[in-house]
């Protein structure tokens, strides 16, 4: 086949079909899902997808756990890592120091995030205040009524 003395003509020709980048990347997965999964491939997911399910198990556990423990979780834990890091001092002095620090942290976690979102706090807040819209004797309470009785007439009033 004779070549064409004009640059120009080779440049317009092409050999297969103009593809954009997305229909590259689509053939690309159509061909990745038509041929088979070797054996290797196959356990090397697997084991991938079993230790994804251990992660998100460990995390739950760990999420769950301050919960599990009760509102004492906080002290318990700062008990705890302030312990070890006296037993530690003389073995380690840097990791008790690290742990000391930790056991702080774990002391003020709670106090930090009562702060910043308190839970179980559904009323609606006026100025830091919470507003009743009516009061607890007429509306439902999960509590019941003498204990309703003895906190209404304990309850301070507002501070103005």
């Amino acid at each position: 086949m004779p070549v064409s003395q004009f640059p120009e003509e080779r440049e317009d020709r092409q050999i297969g079909p103009n593809r954009t980048r997305l229909e590259e990347e689509v053939l690309e997965i159509l061909q990745r899902t038509d041929t088979p999964l070797s054996m290797s491939d196959h356990v090397r997911r697997k084991v991938a997808q079993e230790r994804r399910e251990r992660a998100r198990r460990w995390s739950r556990t760990a999420t769950s756990l301050p919960q599990r423990l009760g509102s004492f979780s906080g002290i318990f834990g700062f008990a705890v890592l302030g312990f070890l890091a006296f037993v530690v001092r003389d073995l380690s002095p840097l990791l008790a120091t690290i742990l000391a620090i930790a056991s702080v942290v774990v002391l003020l976690i709670p106090i930090i995030s009562g702060v910043r979102s308190p839970r179980g706090s559904t009323n609606r807040r006026w100025r830091g205040r919470d507003m009743d819209s009516f009061p607890s004797s007429y509306g439902p309470s999960s509590q019941p009524a003498w204990f309703e009785h003895l906190r209404q007439r304990f309850r301070r009033p507002p501070r103005l």
